[in-house]
């Protein structure tokens, strides 16, 4: 259970401001600051996994949000760095969105190279 201040508060000698999270310790009797108005106990969202679906005209990818983060942060680089990066990417679907989002060149034939390595196809 996480501790957000809604208020300018201090707990354990310590000074917290509105929005951000105070340590479940730090807080003597939360029920009671809570309904005082100074925080509010919020309960951990459960993590789930989540994908992103990329369609091209011709096929579909379903890669994590991880990987696609992955895909715009190397899009971003130039081909020289692209390329020695994609020798430690282990998803051919993030391969293959790569490849849709980047058609220089050099980051292509690396791609296609990984792919074959990896034992996938490329569509």
């Amino acid at each position: 259970m996480k501790l957000i201040a809604l208020k300018g508060c201090s707990f354990g000698g310590h000074v917290y401001f509105p929005g951000t999270e105070i340590p479940a310790g730090e807080v003597v009797d939360p029920a009671r600051q809570e309904g005082l108005g100074v925080l509010v106990r919020v309960a951990e969202a459960e993590k789930e996994p989540a994908s992103v679906t990329c369609q091209t005209g011709t096929a579909t990818y379903t890669v994590t949000v991880e990987e696609m983060e992955h895909v715009l942060a190397l899009v971003q680089k130039t081909p020289t760095e692209i390329t020695k990066e994609i020798e430690a990417v282990t998803s051919v679907a993030e391969l293959q969105v790569l490849a849709v989002v980047d058609r220089r060149k050099p980051v292509d034939q690396a791609i296609e190279a990984r792919i074959a390595a990896l034992g996938g196809d490329q569509e």
